[in-house]
């Protein structure tokens, strides 16, 4: 499962998706810090199935979640080298357009 929540400021839209099991966890190596708070991943809980669609829909997408991005790059939404890891957690943003 995923958690998916959409960010509108103005013309502009985000949308954050992360693995259900991560939210609320921080993770820290050297300089890097991956937060997956609730205030910008909490969200709707979807089936992975539906990253998909989501991707299609939205052009500025942040991921977190070694499923999530991987279904993301098996889809062709998002590059390998594109990708960082920190703890062991990949992210990456997807963007098109």
């Amino acid at each position: 499962m995923m958690l998916f929540k959409v960010h509108r400021h103005g013309r502009s839209t985000l949308v954050s998706v992360c693995s259900d099991d991560l939210l609320g966890k921080k993770f820290r190596e050297e300089k890097n810090l991956l937060d997956v708070n609730n205030h910008f991943f909490g969200g709707e809980k979807l089936p992975l199935s539906e990253l998909k669609n989501i991707l299609q829909e939205f052009d500025n997408v942040t991921l977190v979640g070694n499923d999530v991005v991987d279904e993301a790059v098996r889809r062709g939404f998002i590059k390998i080298e594109s990708i960082k890891v920190v703890k062991g957690v990949k992210w990456g943003i997807c963007l098109k357009g």
